[in-house]
């Protein structure tokens, strides 16, 4: 598995607009993360997610998502979670900007279980 540093062309990025952050700032910093790949939406309320399934989608083993923070990646704390058991059930690595979760090291691998313990004992 890969640290932040190791980034390459296989990294996508996805980047989702919330409220008082701007798209524009979102992407300069997957960009200065070394994101080739960046996939945008901008969506509201409970829209169908095309862009994220479709980075989630095109994900391979060793790959790195990228995303500015983890509640990117869903709507509820159950589709993040949901994304994550995705992301780490291909063998993916996930990197979050904001919270600085890097599955690629240590800590980053205790988060993933505690995500999957909560998953597993249904309390989220």
């Amino acid at each position: 598995m890969q640290a932040i540093e190791n980034i390459d062309a296989n990294d996508l990025a996805v980047p989702l607009l919330s409220a008082g952050l701007h798209m524009e700032m979102q992407i300069e910093a997957l960009k200065k993360e070394g994101c080739e790949k960046v996939y945008t939406e901008k969506v509201s309320g409970f829209e169908k997610r095309d862009e994220l399934e479709k980075a989630l989608d095109d994900l391979r083993s060793g790959d790195t998502l990228v995303v500015w923070a983890l509640d990117r990646l869903g709507r509820s704390l159950l589709d993040v979670i949901g994304n994550i058991k995705i992301i780490y059930d291909k063998d993916a690595n996930l990197y979050a900007i904001v919270q600085k979760i890097d599955r690629g090291t240590t800590t980053g691998k205790c988060w993933f279980r505690y995500f999957r313990c909560l998953r597993k004992w249904k309390l989220i």
